[in-house]
């Protein structure tokens, strides 16, 4: 998978984009509710669980947003199932 840093955009190795990441409350992963069955987490501001992308397959992350396109996502910047690029246009 590929994340364009300047759009927030999460793509397909192929280039086909998954979702456009936005919180509209600037959440911190920090201060997120742990969740006992899982490495995502819960949170409080928007009530959802925030899927921790880290481990997790472009397929499997793919169905999860085809299953709720709602469905928050959390990056890492030190990944490495994801690759960081900055596509400019002009």
């Amino acid at each position: 998978m590929k994340f364009d840093i300047n759009k927030n955009i999460l793509f397909t190795d192929k280039g086909v984009p998954i979702k456009k990441l936005h919180c509209p409350y600037d959440s911190s992963w920090d201060d997120m509710q742990e969740q006992s069955h899982s490495k995502n987490r819960f949170c409080a501001l928007c009530e959802r669980e925030i899927l921790d992308t880290q481990n997790i397959s472009e397929k499997q992350l793919i169905l999860a947003v085809k299953k709720d396109d709602k469905t928050c996502l959390k990056i890492d910047f030190h990944q490495t199932n994801i690759e960081l690029v900055a596509v400019y246009e002009r």
